[in-house]
């Protein structure tokens, strides 16, 4: 029905509705807002009075320094007597034919060490770039020195 065609005690009950709508709906805010308060002191105390900030736990914007906590540790690199390209031609025989995944199995098997969630695809790698491996097909490489 078009607005035009309804009664002036028709529009004011229409308004009324909507008034009380929009007030059931103020107040279930407020009440929204104050559990996000609480929540939000809870996190404080368990934090350390942190949470406020809104870029996470990191240090601020424009703040030089050590982090917060302290300096983060990192893995040490791990040491091979030879490199991988070695590693890999001790472990296949002249004229012997394998895959990227089966070679790096045979040079993890004969104490190669390595921390890399990629290493099969450095395997392939250097497969590819050293002259004593050849490809002779879809990931089939070839000893040849």
């Amino acid at each position: 029905m078009a607005a035009s065609n309804l009664s002036i005690a028709d529009l004011e009950r229409e308004l009324r509705q909507r008034q009380a709508a929009l007030q059931g709906l103020q107040n279930k805010e407020q009440a929204l807002r104050g559990q996000l308060a609480d929540v939000q002191s809870e996190i404080a105390s368990i934090l350390g009075g942190g949470a406020g900030r809104k870029r996470g736990l990191g240090r601020p914007p424009n703040m030089s320094g050590p982090t917060p906590g302290g300096p983060v540790a990192r893995q040490s690199r791990t040491k091979n007597a030879m490199t991988l390209a070695d590693s890999i031609a001790n472990a296949m025989e002249v004229g012997a034919v394998s895959s990227p995944k089966e070679v790096a199995a045979f040079v993890m098997s004969n104490g190669y060490r390595t921390t890399s969630k990629t290493f099969g695809i450095q395997v392939a790698t250097t497969l590819t770039k050293d002259e004593r491996f050849k490809r002779v097909g879809r990931g089939q490489y070839k000893r040849i020195k």
